[in-house]
């Protein structure tokens, strides 16, 4: 096979994860291979002793190496995969070729067309056991040995290394005098001084301490990676705090300038300020003497609502007073219109079938004649007893407008010792309803007449009471104003 060549694309590592099995290396390499082998595509695999997980992966490379048959890698599948695709490639001249010719084909191409590079550290304490286990490594590759890099390189790739980066733009920007100048002259030679110190420094502790301690090229070039990456984190500190104090002197000349820009405004206004100074003393004192009006008038209006107050007050007792002696006759009278609902027109009818009824049904029989402004005769009772609607009488009647004669008259019936619902239950239930009911009326009616004067008091009061928060409510608006005014 030809050398290496340096224009070949550098494919990368083996791209080890967790749980690499052998399976997945061979797989990857039967990637490689076809792209070899069959598409003719040079490349250069670099593999790590880091990718080295297990001695199964070192067979296959040994195997690869070699270039032993590699056959039983492939099943039919992939077998026919890459023979069409080495016919594509061959075009009309694959007749020419048999089977086997193929297959030499393939393994010929990438003889041809891959070079593996195998990365090994001779410190490494399995480098010995690789090379015994397998020989072939030896026997089919070349081996080099990278030790200590002279000082012309080590300041060559310096110079390289600064110039592919981005510290020219930097020093730019720094107003450097010239870029390669900087680089050649201070920045290479630099790196160069202190990767030799270190050199040097590690053959000192291995004469003094026995013990030593490995620094390859590779070290060199992270110590460049380092130094520039640092340098962009630097560069990057120094462009921010460049920006903060740059914006910070433009808030200070702004800030000055208005600075300056008020102190002559306060200099032009310091006169008015004394005038105005002045008038808020004379303003202070005049307030002074309002607030003394104020409070008078505040006063005045306090005593004024407070007799108010008092006069609510008072109108509260009389209606709550009003309404508890109304509240005390409204339950003996809901108590004969329940009576009243559970009879029914049957019951009415017992009574009225009567041509000569007994003393105490006549009496409260007229009783509700009376009440209802009819005639107090049994004649009249029975034609009251016959209406179908009298029940609904009884229960809707309007017990607020009951008039004085009428009243009178009742007393005539009801103030009887023998006019008790007791007494007329022993003769008749119905009668007794009725009785009830009778009694329940002229006392509401007699309670009525006591609360009504209480009532049109209370209306009268509370007019008046409108009256006077009406009068109170324009004074204040009165007063208030006045005070306005005079502030004003």
């Amino acid at each position: 096979s030809s050398g290496i060549n340096a224009e070949w694309p550098l494919r990368p590592g083996l791209k080890v994860k967790r749980n690499y099995t052998s399976q997945d290396l061979r797989d990857e390499l039967k990637r490689v291979l076809s792209g070899c082998g069959v598409n003719r595509k040079p490349t250069l695999l670099f593999i790590n002793e880091l990718n080295i997980l297990q001695d199964s992966f070192l067979t296959d490379l040994d195997a690869l190496i070699s270039n032993e048959s590699m056959m039983h890698w492939y099943d039919n599948e992939d077998k026919e995969y890459i023979l069409n695709g080495l016919k594509l490639n061959l075009g009309d001249e694959c007749d020419n070729y048999s089977r086997e010719e193929l297959w030499s084909s393939f393994f010929q191409n990438i003889a041809d067309h891959l070079h593996v590079v195998l990365s090994i550290s001779p410190n490494s304490p399995n480098f010995s056991k690789y090379f015994q286990l397998h020989p072939s490594f030896l026997k089919h590759s070349y081996v080099d040995f990278y030790t200590e890099w002279p000082e012309a390189a080590l300041l060559s790739v310096a110079n390289i290394y600064f110039k592919n980066s981005q510290l020219d733009t930097m020093l730019l920007r720094a107003k450097a005098a010239t870029t390669s100048a900087v680089i050649e002259d201070q920045l290479g030679p630099l790196c160069m001084k202190i990767h030799c110190s270190v050199q040097k420094a590690i053959k000192l502790y291995k004469e003094k301490e026995n013990r030593t301690y490995f620094i390859t090229p590779s070290s060199y070039l992270e110590f460049l990676d380092l130094y520039l990456s640092m340098l962009d984190s630097k560069n990057h500190q120094l462009n921010v705090s460049r920006s903060r104090l740059m914006n910070g002197i433009k808030a200070l000349n702004l800030s000055s300038a208005m600075i300056e820009r008020m102190s002559d405004e306060l200099k032009e206004l310091e006169p008015q300020l004394q005038n105005k100074a002045k008038l808020t003393e004379l303003l202070l004192a005049q307030l002074e003497d309002e607030k003394k009006t104020v409070d008078n008038t505040k006063e005045v209006l306090s005593r004024e609502q407070a007799a108010v107050n008092r006069e609510n007050i008072r109108i509260s007792k009389i209606a709550a007073e009003a309404e508890a002696d109304l509240s005390a006759a409204i339950p003996s009278l809901e108590r004969a219109i329940c009576a009243l609902d559970a009879l029914d027109k049957q019951d009415i009818s017992e009574i009225r079938v009567y041509n000569s009824p007994p003393e105490m049904v006549r009496k409260v029989i007229e009783a509700v004649c009376v009440i209802l402004k009819e005639k107090p005769t049994w004649a009249s009772a029975k034609q009251l007893l016959g209406d179908p609607a009298l029940l609904k009488r009884l229960t809707n009647f309007d017990k607020d407008n009951i008039p004085l004669k009428s009243l009178t008259r009742l007393q005539t019936y009801t103030e009887s010792s023998d006019f008790t619902p007791e007494n007329v239950g022993k003769i008749s239930l119905a009668c007794k309803s009725l009785c009830l009911w009778v009694l329940a009326i002229e006392n509401y009616a007699k309670v009525y007449r006591y609360v009504m004067p209480k009532k049109q008091k209370f209306q009268e009061s509370m007019e008046h009471l409108k009256n006077a928060q009406k009068a109170l409510e324009k004074r204040k608006k009165y007063r208030l104003r006045l005070c306005v005014d005079t502030t004003a």
